[in-house]
């Protein structure tokens, strides 16, 4: 797998990593920049691009939606 695809999914992990971590909320291009030691936000935006083109990542507004996911509130969570 070729070293675009190893970041692209380094940045996909994050962003779904992150969401669970942080009760749905989506982090910024600046903390994955900084979590997935990517130079600049530009290359960000090219992750977030193709992931988007995959059908991996929806982008709503400021934030991620995770393509086939689904988020429940803890409070609502049956997990034991």
């Amino acid at each position: 797998m070729s070293e675009l695809h190893l970041t692209r999914d380094r940045v996909y992990a994050f962003i779904v990593a992150y969401k669970q971590a942080h009760d749905g909320n989506s982090p910024t291009y600046r903390q994955i920049l900084k979590a997935c030691n990517i130079s600049s936000t530009s290359v960000v935006e090219y992750h977030i691009r193709h992931l988007i083109a995959d059908n991996r990542l929806r982008k709503v507004n400021r934030s991620f939606e995770i393509i086939g996911a689904h988020w429940l509130a803890p409070e609502l969570c049956e997990c034991t």
